[in-house]
């Protein structure tokens, strides 16, 4: 999964453990929503469980953002969080993402609600 040729990136601590993940483009996207917006960029991130609750998600996003920023110059930054993912959603309001839509995910698997949120770059 961590290979740039699929836009993937491992985040790695000082160690060098995996910690998180992000991604950019395609791969950041959930079949059923309304990404004809061409000048934003998808982004998709995790961290690990382990790391979740401590206060790091904010640094984290605007550590992801600064490297979509640099390596795809987007105009704007967009992610897709599952609706019931109040925590998420809280950390990328606090990082200056708004709702911009919602929808409700397509194919095999279809019925669980997302939310698309962006922000400038």
């Amino acid at each position: 999964m961590p290979d740039p040729a699929n836009a993937y990136f491992a985040a790695r601590d000082v160690a060098g453990k995996v910690v998180g993940f992000c991604c950019f483009g395609a791969e950041a996207r959930v079949p059923g929503g309304d990404y004809r917006d061409a000048g934003a960029l998808d982004v998709g991130l995790g961290l690990r469980p382990d790391h979740t609750g401590r206060s790091l998600g904010a640094a984290y996003i605007e550590q992801v953002l600064a490297h979509g920023r640099v390596s795809f110059a987007p105009v704007r930054f967009r992610l897709t969080v599952a609706a019931f993912n109040a925590r998420a959603i809280a950390v990328y309001a606090r990082c200056g993402f708004h709702a911009h839509s919602r929808f409700h995910k397509g194919g095999v698997l279809a019925g669980d609600e997302f939310v698309l949120l962006t922000r400038d770059a």
